[in-house]
């Protein structure tokens, strides 16, 4: 399988890389925090054979450019709304990963959800923060952290060990049968982010609860 390598412009001016492959129905592929494009060539070889797969590599990820600005979610939207704007995108299937997730129900609630058709939801609870939940519901809603560990891995990314800190991420984040060598590629995936950005989206993504948008999803079933 070969894939089209893209870049296209925000409306702040910063470039986006993302990869395109094959024919169909769009299908835009949203990784999760600090992963990137590389992290999925398996699922766009696997998807591409029955749908056009768009993945994008979000602002200071992978090989997009690295503004000292707009890491937030909100601005990710807004960034895949400039992406399927440019490639003139309608009925698009989003697929988001983990923090991907969150990036498509920010897109639906700045945009209702304009030329998008289906969401595939993988791996992400509605709100992390287990401070916005009543103790008793942390677990059954899916908020996994408090505010002083979201602070805490913070701190690790902005400080010494920051790359210590991002192993501990991706292994916390994988079975413990993954190779030494697929943990230490991907900690370098994660490590394309420079890590006071990754800090500053983390905050951002920990802080955000997306109860309130999912009961307005009013997209048919796929």
């Amino acid at each position: 399988m070969s894939w089209q390598e893209r870049s296209l412009r925000t409306n702040d001016g910063i470039r986006l890389h993302c990869v395109d492959a094959g024919r169909g129905r769009p299908l835009v592929m949203l990784p999760g925090f600090s992963q990137t494009v590389a992290q999925f060539r398996r699922q766009v070889e696997d998807l591409s054979g029955d749908f056009r797969v768009i993945a994008l590599d979000h602002r200071g990820h992978g090989r997009s450019d690295k503004p000292a600005h707009g890491y937030r979610v909100s601005r990710l939207a807004a960034d895949l709304r400039d992406l399927i704007l440019a490639l003139d995108l309608h009925d698009v299937a989003l697929l988001g990963h983990s923090m991907g997730c969150a990036v498509a129900w920010c897109y639906w609630d700045l945009y209702y959800g304009d030329r998008v058709g289906a969401l595939i939801l993988v791996d992400q609870p509605a709100v992390i923060a287990a401070d916005l939940v009543a103790p008793e519901d942390a677990r059954a809603v899916g908020a996994v952290f408090d505010a002083e560990t979201a602070f805490g891995i913070a701190a690790g990314l902005r400080g010494e060990d920051a790359v210590a800190t991002s192993r501990a991420i991706v292994e916390r984040m994988h079975t413990p049968a993954m190779s030494p060598q697929d943990v230490a590629w991907i900690t370098a995936q994660n490590m394309l982010l420079p890590r006071e950005y990754a800090a500053a989206l983390l905050l951002d993504h920990y802080g955000n609860d997306w109860r309130d948008v999912l009961p307005d999803w009013t997209y048919p079933p796929w």
